[in-house]
């Protein structure tokens, strides 16, 4: 008696690796900038603008060798969204201080008017001095 065989193939073994992508974000900051503002007088609080953050963003990818198993990772370029700047205003405005001075008498005679009269007085307009301050950064 002649024996048949019955050939029953092995099934696949399949083996799932992990390949989630992975993405990493950074945040990037506003960069700070100081401003003039000469509409406001030094010693006032600064006006803050805010300036938006901004973003740098790393897509990491995986793929898998279908024979071996090998996993190889595929870094993407980053994308960066660039944040934008803080403004920060600081009062500069210059400083005027005027103090009066006084103006001087001189006597001076006139040969015209008698001894003892009355004193002719020619009025002046006091002078003055400006004191300027500016103010840098």
């Amino acid at each position: 008696m002649q024996g048949t065989s019955v050939i029953t193939p092995a099934g696949k073994t399949i083996l799932k690796v992990g390949t989630k992508e992975k993405v990493v974000t950074k945040v990037l900051e506003p960069e700070v900038e100081y401003v003039r503002d000469d509409t406001r007088k030094k010693g006032t609080l600064n006006e803050v603008i805010p300036g938006t953050k901004g973003s740098e963003k790393v897509t990491t990818t995986y793929t898998v060798n279908p024979k071996t198993g090998d996993v190889t990772e595929v870094v993407g370029k980053p994308v960066i969204t660039p944040a934008g700047k803080t403004i920060i205003k600081v009062g500069t405005q210059e400083e005027i201080v005027t103090e009066p001075i006084e103006p001087t008498i001189t006597y001076v005679g006139n040969g015209t008017r008698a001894y003892g009269s009355e004193h002719v007085v020619k009025k002046v307009h006091p002078g003055y001095k400006k004191k300027i301050t500016e103010y840098d950064l």
